[in-house]
C-alpha cells in the first residue's frame, strides 16, 4: 500500500514537470515547424499550379472545415489525374491551414485524438519515399510529377521542388519527434486519471482477474465521454499486478523526463544567419504568385482598355494627361484601407511603373529562390546587418504591392460591366498567397531578431553561447 502510494506520488509529480516542460518548450515548437511544414508545401502547390500539372479546385473557398481530416486517397482514372489531385492537394492545403490557425497548441487541447489526427496528415504524403511500392497513388502522381518537371528543362523549378520535398521530409521526422513527446505525456496522463477517478470507485473489486473488463464496467460511469483505450488500461493492470511491475514504473517517469533542453541550447550552434536567409525564401516564395498576377493584371488592363471609347476614351487620356501618364501608359485611381487612420484613401498608380515593379520583383525573387544563383551567392555571403536591412526593405516593399494589388482586384471587378466581369481574372488566390508569404517572413524575421537579443542577454549575465 505505501509502494502503491509512493509510486502515486512520483507519478504525479512526473507529469506536473512534464507539463510544464511541454508547454514552455514542445508545443511552440510544434506549433512553429507545422507552419514550416506549410509553407514548404505551398512552394510546391505554386510549381505544379505554374506547370498545369494540377487544376486549382474551384470549391477549395467553400469548403468547410470543422476538425483535421485527411482528403481521399483511393485511386483515381489517368483522365481524371489533374483535377483529382488538384482537388486533394487543395484539400491538403486547406486542413493545413486549419491546423495551423486554429489548434491551440496547449495541453489540454490536443488530446490523444487530436494528435493521431496531426499524424494521419503527415502520413497523407511520403516525401522521404513517393515512389516507394506501399506509397498511395497521392504519394506515386508527386513522384511522377516531379519527374516530368525535371524532364521539362527548367531547372529553377525541379531544383526547388526537389529541395522543397527533402525539407518536408525533414520537418516531418522533428514533427512527429515532437507528437510522440506529447503523446507520452498524454498516455500518461490519462492512466493517472483512470487511476485516480475509476480504480478507488472498485475499491477491493479491482483484481488482476477482473483487470481490463472491470475497469471498463465503472469507465463510463467515472469519465464523462471519454474514449476507452484498452491498450492503455491494459498497461494500468499490468503496473500494478505484474511481477515486472517495479521496472515498468521506472520506465514510466523515464518516458515524462522533461527533454533537456538546457543543456542542448549550450550545446547547439544558433546559425543566425541561416534564420535571416530563411525569412528572405518565405518572402521569395511570392515570386510565383506574382508571376501568375502579371500575366491577370495584364490581361484586366486590356480588357479595361477595351470598354472606353469615344468620349470616355479622350476623358481618361485627360486625366492621365494631368498626372503625368507617359504616352501609352495609363493611370489608375485606387483606393485602399488605410489601418493607421482606419479610412479608406485613394492613390494614383502608373499602370506601367507598376507591372515593371512587379516583373523586377519576381525576377529577384525567382533568382534568391535558386541556391545556385549569382544574386542568391551573393546574399549568402553578406553580412548578416546587410541582408537584414534588404529582408525589411523587401517586406515593406512587398506589403505595399500586396495593398496596391489588392485595389487593382477590386477596380477591375467594379469597372467591368457584367457582362466583361465574368471573364475577368481575379486574383485572390494569389493574394492570399503573397499576404502568407509576408507573415511568414515576418515570423521568420522576428525569430531571428529574438535570438539575437537573447544572445546579447546571456552574454550580459556572464553565460556561455556559441555563435553560429
Amino acid at each position: 500500500m505505501e509502494e502503491n502510494s509512493r509510486w502515486e506520488e512520483q507519478l504525479a509529480a512526473a507529469l506536473q514537470q512534464k507539463k510544464q516542460s511541454l508547454e514552455q518548450d514542445s508545443l511552440a515548437e510544434l506549433k512553429k515547424q507545422l507552419a514550416v511544414y506549410q509553407s514548404y508545401f505551398e512552394g510546391i502547390l505554386q510549381i505544379l499550379f505554374k506547370k498545369s500539372l494540377i487544376k486549382e479546385d474551384p470549391y477549395k473557398y467553400d469548403e468547410k472545415i470543422t476538425e483535421v481530416t485527411v482528403p481521399p486517397a483511393d485511386d483515381f482514372i489517368e483522365t481524371e489525374k489533374q483535377l483529382r489531385m488538384g482537388q486533394r492537394l487543395s484539400s491538403y492545403h486547406s486542413q493545413l491551414e486549419f491546423l495551423n490557425t486554429y489548434y491551440q497548441f496547449s495541453v489540454e487541447f490536443l488530446d490523444l485524438k487530436r494528435l493521431g489526427r496531426i499524424n494521419a496528415v503527415l502520413q497523407y504524403i511520403q516525401w522521404g519515399r513517393l515512389s516507394g511500392g506501399d506509397a498511395n497513388i497521392v504519394s506515386r502522381t508527386l513522384d511522377e510529377f516531379m519527374t516530368r518537371i525535371n524532364l521539362s528543362g527548367d531547372s529553377m523549378s525541379s531544383q526547388l521542388f526537389l529541395e522543397s520535398a527533402n525539407q518536408l521530409e525533414r520537418v516531418t521526422g522533428q514533427i512527429r519527434h515532437l507528437i510522440n513527446d506529447v503523446s507520452a505525456y498524454q498516455r500518461e496522463a490519462y492512466k493517472h486519471e483512470v487511476r485516480t477517478r475509476v480504480l478507488p470507485a472498485l475499491g477491493s473489486g479491482f483484481t488482476q482477474e477482473k483487470g481490463v473488463e472491470g475497469i471498463k464496467q465503472a469507465f463510463k460511469k467515472h469519465m464523462d465521454k471519454q474514449p476507452f483505450y484498452t491498450e492503455l488500461v491494459q498497461e494500468i493492470v499490468d503496473e500494478e499486478f505484474s511481477p515486472d511491475r517495479e521496472e515498468m514504473r521506472r520506465f514510466v517517469l523515464k518516458k515524462l523526463e522533461p527533454r533537456k533542453q538546457v543543456r542542448q541550447r549550450k550545446q547547439a550552434q544558433v546559425d543566425y544567419k541561416e534564420l535571416l536567409l530563411r525569412a528572405v525564401r518565405f518572402l521569395a516564395s511570392a515570386g510565383y504568385q506574382l508571376e501568375d498576377v502579371i500575366q491577370k493584371m495584364g490581361e484586366n488592363h486590356q480588357a479595361m482598355e477595351a470598354v472606353q471609347t469615344g468620349l470616355g476614351r479622350r476623358l481618361r487620356r485627360l486625366f492621365d494627361s494631368v498626372f503625368g501618364a507617359k504616352k501609352g501608359d495609363r493611370v489608375y485611381e485606387i483606393e485602399y484601407f488605410d489601418a493607421g487612420s482606419s479610412l479608406n484613401r485613394v492613390e494614383t498608380v502608373s499602370y506601367k511603373s507598376f507591372m515593371d515593379e512587379l516583373r523586377k520583383k519576381a525576377r529577384m525573387y525567382a533568382a534568391l529562390m535558386n541556391r545556385e544563383s549569382s544574386a542568391s551567392r551573393r546574399l549568402i555571403a553578406a553580412p548578416e546587418e546587410k541582408i537584414l536591412e534588404f529582408l525589411s526593405r523587401q517586406i515593406s516593399s512587398l506589403q505595399t504591392v500586396h495593398r496596391r494589388l489588392t485595389g487593382f482586384n477590386e477596380l477591375f471587378k467594379k469597372e467591368m460591366s457584367s457582362d466583361r466581369r465574368i471573364k475577368m481574372r481575379g486574383f485572390r488566390v494569389e493574394l492570399s498567397a503573397v499576404k502568407n508569404a509576408i507573415i511568414k517572413s515576418n515570423q521568420a524575421k522576428a525569430e531571428y531578431v529574438s535570438s539575437r537579443e537573447e544572445q546579447v542577454q546571456m552574454k550580459q549575465l556572464g553565460v556561455g553561447t556559441d555563435e553560429g
